[in-house]
């Protein structure tokens, strides 16, 4: 079981091809539905018929001229969940400086044909390079092969990259297309430096929670409303008693804290990028403790 905490990644450190698909807000007159991007957000003009308001300011008023959509296409693979796509037409290249060391990097939520991180020092050039496959979930039956849709792993984990770290350390990642036509697209991802946190056991439980909302009015009739679902997984956990006590206060200061949590990096449904729910820790021997771990989607 490992926890993977993100370093911070924004215009200081960030390169990156992904354009955003909105225009970044200047001074001038917007209309009614117009939207424009401020910072790393895009913002919609709410205001009838027209406001002149910078969308921060405008969104802050007490009677609203514009409202916040979320991230813009190049700032949602980096925030938010899995289900934040960043997508682009070809081939998606993102580099990274990075101030810290770190030793895995996740892309959870791939569209694409395939995955290459490379880490690169300014003084002993390339140290790692890997290229892992999108795979095909496997099909029950040749009906399926030939004409239900395909599915794809939706995360590949990236891990043992060397401790480098300091002035010239760049990280490039490189999702790519199928084709120069095909568009690829990731929801979330993270880099950082995994923590040990004991071996993970049979009897990892998974159930979706979903905020859909279905409504019936007085007649009876139904009404379907599509939000989000989340996952919430609790992983048995097996730590030496002489770790426990370390593992579970990293535990506890990553309460309020976006992880990712890795049971087994080769299984999709094992991982999880969210936050801790609860940790809690059956003392029944001497030389190891059994914890369960509950963890809520992003």
């Amino acid at each position: 079981m490992k926890f993977v905490v993100p370093i911070t990644v924004d215009d200081s450190n960030l390169t990156t091809n992904v354009v955003n698909t909105y225009s970044d807000w200047s001074a001038g007159t917007y209309n009614l539905g117009d939207k424009a991007v401020e910072g790393e957000l895009v913002y919609e003009v709410v205001a009838d018929p027209s406001t002149t308001d910078q969308p921060s300011i405008g969104a802050a008023a007490t009677t609203p001229t514009w409202i916040v959509l979320g991230y813009s296409n190049i700032w949602r693979m980096w925030r938010d969940g899995t289900d934040s796509i960043s997508d682009k037409v070809d081939d998606i290249e993102v580099s990274v400086d990075i101030p810290t060391v770190i030793t895995t990097v996740a892309v959870l939520g791939i569209d694409a044909i395939s995955v290459t991180v490379e880490m690169d020092d300014s003084v002993e050039g390339n140290v790692y390079s890997e290229t892992q496959d999108v795979s095909d979930i496997g099909v029950p039956d040749w009906w399926s092969y030939f004409f239900a849709s395909y599915e794809r792993e939706k995360a590949l984990i990236f891990d043992g990259l060397p401790a480098y770290f300091g002035s010239g350390v760049t990280v490039t990642i490189t999702i790519s297309a199928a084709s120069p036509s095909d568009t690829v697209s990731a929801g979330r991802v993270v880099i950082g430096r995994s923590i040990d946190a004991g071996q993970s056991l049979q009897g990892i439980t998974s159930r979706n929670i979903t905020f859909s909302k279905k409504e019936r009015d007085e007649f009876g009739y139904l009404t379907l409303i599509n939000r989000r679902t989340i996952r919430v997984v609790n992983y048995p956990v097996m730590i030496l008693s002489t770790d426990v006590d370390s593992i579970q206060r990293k535990a506890a200061d990553l309460s309020a804290t976006p992880t990712l949590f890795i049971a087994d990096p080769t299984k999709p449904e094992t991982i999880v990028f969210g936050v801790l729910e609860s940790f809690d820790i059956i003392i029944n021997g001497i030389s190891v403790v059994e914890c369960s771990i509950g963890v809520e989607e992003f």
